[in-house]
């Protein structure tokens, strides 16, 4: 889940930056787009801010199952000790 979590965030990466040229390119362009320039530099800007923010969503999200999964298996080694510690315990008795 992790790695699905860092390949979403890294496309949405790749959106902002594509979003970020086309802002750029509307801004110094804007006199092609007559009307409609403000309407697609708003859009795109908006674009990048929401692929960042996704991106940053991602990122914690795959932090937070790379945590679970280390919690795990802490957990399964945690009780794997144990029940040999108890076992060799009863072959004792």
């Amino acid at each position: 889940m992790a790695k699905f979590f860092e390949d979403v965030a890294r496309e949405m990466e790749t959106k902002a930056a594509e979003q970020k040229q086309l802002l750029e390119h509307y801004e110094e362009k804007s006199y092609l787009y007559g009307r409609e320039a403000q309407d697609l530099k708003s859009h795109a800007a908006a674009l990048v801010r929401k692929y960042h923010e996704t991106t940053e969503e991602n990122i914690k999200e795959a932090a937070a199952h790379r945590l679970m999964t280390v919690e795990q298996a802490q957990h399964e080694s945690t009780c794997r000790d144990g029940k040999m510690a108890g076992t060799a315990d009863q072959g004792s008795n």
